[in-house]
């Protein structure tokens, strides 16, 4: 705290900057269901309408054919890969492609990799799977309610639903 020439002066602070995104920037519809920040620093947004990149000051809507519904979960994932969840359908975007994954049967809520396995949660259920999505070491009905989101850590694993959070311990 000094004062020069009758001011007060607080030191350096980071100025914040805002900026809205709507229809005018590129995206289609105004509801976002999912934001991520790549590793790279590309930011995606899911939304009702498919999938969009910001590019520059616009969002651009990116794989029309493939993901033309509703994009309700995005994840970063190990190896430079991001999990896009539309509706039931699980991809995998690699750079710039798109590769389809498993379809589930239930709207998958969140997705993420730890212990060399991939972790989903859908409405009504958690399974952990191989990379690849084709053989399951867990698929089990949830309890509290529809699943909301995935927390796996090396040693628990933190589901919310409706009502609760459960952490499910040990090997069983």
């Amino acid at each position: 705290m000094k004062a020069k020439n009758g001011r007060y002066i607080s030191g350096k602070f980071t100025q914040y900057k805002k900026k809205n995104f709507t229809a005018e920037n590129g995206l289609l519809t105004p509801k976002t269901n999912c934001l991520l920040s790549a590793d790279d620093g590309t930011v995606y947004a899911g939304t009702k309408g498919g999938l969009y990149k910001l590019n520059g000051d616009e969002f651009v809507r990116i794989f029309e054919e493939n993901l033309s519904k509703s994009v309700n979960s995005l994840s970063a994932l190990s190896g430079q890969r991001i999990a896009v969840c539309m509706e039931s359908e699980l991809y995998f975007l690699i750079g710039n492609s798109l590769k389809f994954v498993r379809k589930f049967p239930e709207i998958i809520v969140d997705v993420c990799d730890k212990r060399g396995r991939l972790w989903i949660l859908t409405k009504g259920r958690i399974i952990c799977t191989d990379y690849n999505a084709e053989n399951d070491t867990l698929n089990r009905t949830l309890e509290g309610g529809e699943g909301l989101s995935l927390a796996v850590s090396d040693k628990e694993i933190y589901v919310s639903t409706e009502t609760n959070i459960s952490v499910v311990h040990g090997k069983r």
